[in-house]
């Protein structure tokens, strides 16, 4: 008897020892479900620091509905937002809007998180397989370059004003167009600072979308050679799933880089259904 419990509380401490490992959630997950079921609204702050002490961050207000998790994984689960998958699926959700940070961070993420939260290895490979590789992917650039252009004719407007602010306040409430209500509780020394502010926000902005324009510019100059880009067909979920499981059974379990390294048939080779680099 005695000896099970020690058995029973080594596991318990290997058990947490390893997730903690894997990093660790700040808060709990709190939200409220909208009126159709299928979206909730988180209701305080909550996030992930992972192992490499790189915090995951989803702030009040987001709002998540497991659509980052592949409906053909859900049969593994049983839901987004179901037992221990909640907190890694609500880190992944926001993660993926937010698309701040590469795709394949963001899945690595959601492995990391399913780990800290007692998901086990093997289930917590075939769910990262199954966002690797079904999941939404992005490019950074492309998607900064996108909030730079929709902030854009914000910042000038706000600019705008802000310049005749300060210059309304520098002659001295000389009659500039400035409402009333603008000028109230604000000092030249603010509005200067205000200016300032925004001027370097808009010098940033630009810069970001001359920097990607450019980019594109570059890659569709006919003068520049580049290697041919291979499209590899994703490999079949009930597939991947049996062979990371397989693997983990068979003692040789499958690494990241191998798992999303699994591609489908091959146009080119149509015996090449299922393997690995």
């Amino acid at each position: 008897m005695i000896k099970s419990i020690l058995v029973a509380c080594l596991f318990g401490v290997s058990s947490l020892t390893q997730a903690q490992q894997n990093g660790k959630f700040i808060g709990e997950v709190v939200a409220k479900w909208s009126a159709d079921g299928r979206t909730m609204t988180l209701a305080e702050d909550f996030a992930y620091l992972d192992a490499d002490n790189l915090q995951w961050y989803a702030p009040k207000g987001s709002v998540v509905d497991g659509a980052s998790i592949p409906q053909v994984a859900w049969s593994v689960i049983g839901g987004p937002f179901e037992g221990r998958y909640r907190y890694a699926s609500v880190i992944h959700d926001v993660a993926c809007e937010q698309r701040t940070r590469e795709a394949q961070a963001v899945h690595r993420a959601f492995y990391g998180a399913m780990l800290a939260a007692g998901v086990s290895e093997t289930t917590a490979k075939v769910m990262y397989g199954a966002v690797y590789h079904f999941g939404p992917h992005w490019n950074v650039k492309e998607e900064r370059y996108k909030r730079a252009r929709a902030s854009l004719p914000v910042l000038e407007a706000e600019l705008q004003r802000e310049a005749v602010r300060v210059l309304h306040l520098q002659r001295d409430g000389a009659d500039t167009g400035v409402p009333g209500d603008d000028l109230k509780g604000y000092t030249l020394e603010e509005a200067i600072k205000s200016e300032n502010t925004l001027k370097d926000a808009l010098r940033i902005t630009r810069a970001t979308i001359k920097e990607f324009q450019e980019e594109v510019a570059r890659e569709q100059n006919p003068n520049i050679p580049r290697r041919a880009r291979v499209v590899r067909p994703p490999p079949v979920f009930a597939r991947l799933k049996d062979k990371i499981e397989k693997a983990a059974a068979d003692g040789r379990p499958l690494t990241l880089h191998q798992i999303e390294s699994i591609q489908g048939e091959s146009r080119s080779d149509p015996f090449n259904v299922f393997k690995l680099k």
